[in-house]
C-alpha cells in the first residue's frame, strides 16, 4: 500500500511539473468580440422577454373576451366590424321597453274585458222567465175578476142568499187576488228583463271594444317585433346574437376596453417585430 501511495504523489508531481506555466491562448481577442456582440445579445435578450409578454397580453385578451356574455371568439373581426354605440343601443332598449309596456297594457286590458265579458255570458245564459205572465194572461184575469164583480149580488131569480153573496165575494177575492199577482210577477220580471236587456247592451258593447283592443294589439306586437329586430341588426355585422339590450349595454362597454387594450398590444406587437 505504501508503494502504490509514493506512485501515486510521483505521478502528481510530474503533472504539476508539466502544466505550462502561462495561458495557452491569449484572451483578449475573445474579450473584445464578446464586446462587440453585447449590444446584439442584449437586443436579441430584450426581443425574447418582449415577445413571451406580448404572447401572455395577447393570451388573457383573449381568455377575457372568451368569457363575455355572448363571447367573442375573434376580437380581429369584431375590431373590422362597425359596433353600435352605447348611446344607439340605450335609445332602442328605451323604445322597446316602451313598445313592451304598450304591449303588456293592451294585454291587461283585454283580460279584464275577456274577464267581464264571460260574466255577462253567464248572466244572459242563464236568465230564466218561464214565470214571466203574458200581457193575454193578465188582460185575461183582469177580465174574469171584472165580470164576477159585475155579476156580484145580480143573480137572476132575485136577491142571493147571504151564503151564496158570501161564496160570490170569495170567488171575486179569488180572481182579483189572481189577476194581482200576475201583475206583481209581471213588474219583478220587467224588472230583471231590464237588468237583462242592459246586461245584453253591455255584452254587445265590450265585445266591440274586444275587437277594437285586440286590433290594437296587433300593431302594438308587429311594432315590438319591428324594434326588436332592428335592434338584433345592429350587431349583425358583428356576427354576435345579441342578448337584451340591459346586457349589451354592459358586453358594449367591455368590448371598447378589449379593443383598445387590443390596439396596444397591436402596436406593441409592430414595435417587436421592429426588433427582429
Amino acid at each position: 500500500l505504501d508503494g502504490r501511495l509514493a506512485e501515486d504523489d510521483e505521478a502528481l508531481r510530474k503533472l504539476e511539473e508539466d502544466r505550462p506555466r502561462s495561458a495557452l491562448m491569449d484572451p483578449a481577442p475573445w474579450r473584445s468580440r464578446l464586446a462587440a456582440l453585447k449590444p446584439d445579445l442584449d437586443r436579441l435578450i430584450s426581443f425574447e422577454a418582449a415577445s413571451i409578454d406580448l404572447a401572455s397580453r395577447r393570451r388573457r385578451l383573449g381568455e377575457r373576451a372568451a368569457r363575455l356574455d355572448p363571447p367573442v371568439l375573434e376580437l380581429a373581426r369584431l375590431a373590422r366590424a362597425p359596433l353600435p354605440s352605447r348611446a344607439e343601443t340605450a335609445e332602442r332598449r328605451d323604445a322597446i321597453h316602451a313598445a313592451r309596456s304598450a304591449v303588456e297594457a293592451i294585454e291587461a286590458r283585454l283580460n279584464s274585458l275577456h274577464g267581464e265579458l264571460a260574466e255577462l255570458d253567464r248572466t244572459t245564459t242563464s236568465a230564466d222567465f218561464s214565470t214571466l205572465p203574458t200581457l193575454e194572461a193578465i188582460a185575461a184575469a183582469r177580465s174574469a175578476r171584472d165580470a164576477a164583480l159585475s155579476a156580484l149580488g145580480g143573480g137572476a131569480q132575485g136577491a142571493p142568499s147571504a151564503e151564496e153573496l158570501s161564496r160570490e165575494i170569495r170567488g171575486v177575492q179569488a180572481l182579483t187576488a189572481a189577476a194581482d199577482t200576475l201583475v206583481d210577477t209581471a213588474l219583478r220580471e220587467t224588472e230583471r228583463l231590464a237588468r237583462l236587456a242592459s246586461a245584453r247592451e253591455r255584452q254587445a258593447a265590450i265585445s266591440v271594444s274586444v275587437g277594437t283592443e285586440e286590433a290594437i294589439l296587433d300593431e302594438a306586437r308587429v311594432q315590438l317585433a319591428s324594434l326588436q329586430t332592428a335592434y338584433e341588426a345592429s350587431f349583425q355585422a358583428t356576427g354576435i346574437q345579441p342578448r337584451s339590450p340591459e346586457n349589451m349595454l354592459d358586453w358594449l362597454a367591455e368590448v371598447v376596453q378589449l379593443l383598445e387594450l387590443r390596439e396596444e398590444i397591436e402596436t406593441e406587437a409592430e414595435r417587436i417585430s421592429g426588433m427582429d
